[in-house]
């Protein structure tokens, strides 16, 4: 029995007997990987155990034991702390099991191989006393397993009977456990920001400094992070001691790791992509869960396949739904299948000109289907039947100015999709299917003459004063459709420098009637049209794009700003709206208001929304 415990004491400070190599000794690539993992940390020193290297460090006020192979990979930390700094849960359970028994040792560990996990000992009160248990519990305190270094308790024996009562009082609890843990999860758990500890808030803003609407909750002593990133779900969890522990972030299809894509590909032809999460942990494990479904007919349960796929994209587990009809499953098996070669088929001709079509451009603003004009929803229900729009955007284009940018692609894994350009007004540019640029509006929907009916009745309700001047009014025309004289303080091509007008043209080669200002100190503005929209441009003296203020259609306005003009400003007309480009990217939406009603509070208005569409109380600078 000395024996056992001998090794055991061995074990616990073979570190502590291990070599000291000096600082510069130690292999410059485990260096690299220690700071690497921690560039916070202060060194103390190096120690060489077998042929592992550990460093011993303090991070965060805490003294550490990093170990690291001799390539540089990282095996464990371990944590030197305090019982008071462990989950309550851990405590109670030594106290209730075991009260002659008190904790001598504790350790929190991280591990490659093992995950993380609380380490402890126990031994009883007095001088000479031997240690008598070692404990393992998870993260959130929950007991994992013990090795006695000799009997404790009576009641633990290695009799079959005793083995069968602990068993049993192990189950209760786990079902205990499990019972307060459901509880736990339909309670509203949300915690505010102001009573999270400093050292979570602090390496939260270290971690996503750009964030800004979070909510949190809290549960086992873990705070969980929920908010947005480019309308994707995130959830980012954190330790009591503000060490990060997990993140999940929502993914979309093409996100997924190559390898998972393949698989549903090959496995599940007949099915399409749901949902995923991407979930990467401390310890350096990433997984991958995906969800497919297949149609139904109205009325059925939809019916959900689950896949749970390791880092490399190696499937780990599969839930799959009953069949409740094998023949109908095999049949729309095979129709799926004929399907599918069939879109292969069409997708092969397509992508020679997809890729000769595709331009370097860059995405822009990026928006929801709901917010592109009808007439954009219209061509692509028309002409690309089995597609669905993936992603949009609007912004600044080469070849095509202020414009929609719209990805289309067919449902289902592996899919290439196809860029789509259409102008403010949803008017068709380009089609890649078409090789043609197109300048006639596509066709317009049966509703476009309530539509029409609708700008009438607003046109007939305009108050009788004159209108406010919107912030870039475009040059004036005159009649017959020739080009009107310059507008006062305008100037002429000569007068601009070159390095400016060079900018221009190669921004926008199908600018039509632009004029120019000279704004002082070497800057300039111009005022044009492109598309039949109105657009302003004002340069830095070096030829750079500072500012762009596009017109726009008051009904391309996006879903969240039309919703807070309904709640905030029901019954008000909007007069002017505009789009404003910075080169900082703050980036925001103009908007003037007014109402004919003669009590209203405001009678007109002008409102800024930010790139996101929600409402600034104060506006941009």
């Amino acid at each position: 029995m000395k024996l056992k415990i001998l090794g055991f004491l061995c074990f616990l400070g073979i570190v502590a007997f291990g070599q000291k190599p000096a600082a510069d000794s130690v292999p410059q690539k485990i260096q690299a990987a220690f700071l690497s993992e921690y560039p916070d940390a202060k060194l103390k020193n190096w120690e060489k155990v077998d042929n592992n290297y550990v460093a011993n460090a303090r991070i965060d006020g805490q003294l550490v034991k990093a170990s690291f192979t001799l390539s540089g990979t990282w095996i464990e930390t371990v944590y030197e702390t305090d019982v008071k700094e462990m989950p309550g849960r851990i405590s109670s359970y030594i106290t209730n099991k075991y009260p002659e028994f008190k904790i001598n040792l504790a350790r929190y560990t991280e591990s490659k191989n093992n995950g993380a996990f609380y380490y402890l000992t126990i031994k009883k009160e007095g001088a000479g006393q031997e240690v008598a248990a070692e404990f393992y519990f998870d993260v959130s305190g929950n007991f994992m397993k013990m090795n006695e270094f000799y009997p404790i308790n009576k009641a633990i024996s290695t009799g079959q009977k005793a083995g069968e009562e602990r068993k049993a009082e192990e189950e209760a609890e786990k079902k205990e456990r499990e019972a307060k843990r459901a509880a736990l999860l339909k309670m509203d758990r949300t915690i505010n920001m102001a009573d999270l500890p400093i050292k979570v808030k602090d390496n939260f803003k270290k971690k996503y400094a750009k964030i800004e609407d979070v909510r949190w909750d809290t549960l086992d002593n873990i705070y969980t992070a929920h908010f947005t990133v480019e309308e994707l779900a995130y959830k980012s969890s954190f330790a009591q001691n503000g060490d990060w522990t997990s993140t999940t972030e929502e993914i979309k299809e093409e996100q997924l790791i190559k390898q998972a894509i393949l698989y549903c590909g090959e496995n599940y032809p007949g099915l399409k992509y749901k949902s995923g999460e991407k979930t990467s942990t401390r310890d350096r494990n990433t997984q991958y869960y995906v969800e497919l479904y297949a149609k139904v007919k109205k009325g059925q349960e939809e019916k959900i396949t689950k896949l749970y796929f390791d880092k490399n994209g190696k499937l780990e587990k599969a839930e799959e739904p009953k069949n409740t009809d094998e023949t109908e499953d095999v049949a729309d098996t095979e129709k799926s299948n004929k399907k599918a070669e069939k879109d292969d088929i069409e997708e092969a001709k397509r992508d020679k000109d997809t890729d000769n079509n595709s331009g370097d451009q860059p995405n822009g603003e990026k928006i929801s289907a709901k917010e592109l004009p009808s007439l954009v929803l219209s061509y692509v229900d028309l002409n690309y039947k089995g597609y669905k729009i993936k992603e949009a955007y609007f912004d600044d284009y080469p070849e095509y100015g202020s414009s929609y940018k719209v990805e289309v692609k067919r449902e289902g894994l592996g899919q290439k999709g196809i860029d789509l350009y259409f102008n403010s007004k949803g008017a068709l540019l380009n089609d890649p299917n078409t090789h043609e640029v197109k300048q006639k509006e596509a066709p317009k929907p049966v509703a476009s003459a309530s539509k029409k009916k609708v700008k009438e009745e607003a046109a007939e309700d305009e108050p009788v004063q004159k209108k406010a001047t919107p912030r870039s009014s475009s040059k004036p025309k005159s009649k017959g459709g020739k080009k009107a004289a310059p507008a006062f303080g305008s100037l002429s091509d000569s007068d601009i420098p070159e390095v400016i007008r060079k900018n221009f043209t190669k921004r926008f080669p199908k600018a039509v009637d632009p004029v120019w200002t000279d704004n002082d100190n070497g800057k300039f503005s111009v005022e044009f049209l492109i598309n039949e929209i109105k657009n302003k441009l004002e340069f830095s003296a070096d030829g750079q794009i500072q500012v762009t203020h596009t017109d726009m259609d008051p009904g391309t306005l996006m879903g969240p700003i039309q919703r807070y003009m309904g709640e905030k400003y029901k019954g008000y007309k909007i007069r002017y709206a505009e789009k404003v480009i910075r080169k900082d990217r703050k980036n925001y939406f103009y908007i003037e208001i007014y109402s004919k009603k003669k009590n209203a509070d405001p009678p007109e208005a002008q409102l800024y929304f930010d790139k996101s569409g929600r409402y600034m109380e104060q506006a941009p600078e």
